[in-house]
């Protein structure tokens, strides 16, 4: 069997990802190997998404997949977009952090988002 590395330490990623990959692959978590994820430095989801990808490819001689993703919100100046996860850690889960933002967004008018994902 083909093996794939899902470059993400999110189980809920790696479920969404796995779904969408053909079953002819064993789907593997760096979790299960050990393997930390790397500092996201990237100014893009693009970047952030590569360094994943080439960070994890250096452990497998197999290959890697792997994204980044986050949410970008209109009245907020597209935040917290590549920070959304570390948004989410700093105030406790993403339901904490979907109120934060929901405050911020009280007196607000447009409220429009979206939800970016680059796969590498």
């Amino acid at each position: 069997m083909k093996k794939i590395l899902i470059g993400t330490h999110n189980q809920g990623k790696f479920k969404e990802i796995s779904y969408l990959i053909s079953k002819k692959y064993k789907k593997i978590s760096p979790v299960t190997l050990k393997i930390k994820s790397p500092e996201e430095t990237g100014k893009t989801f693009i970047s952030n998404s590569r360094i994943k990808v080439n960070f994890f490819s250096k452990f497998v001689d197999y290959p890697v997949i792997s994204d980044d993703s986050g949410l970008c919100i209109k009245a907020l100046n597209n935040k917290p977009g590549i920070h959304s996860a570390r948004l989410a850690k700093k105030h406790g889960g993403f339901f904490q952090a979907m109120k934060f933002i929901l405050k911020k967004l009280e007196k607000k008018k447009d409220r429009s988002a979206t939800f970016v994902c680059s796969l590498s």
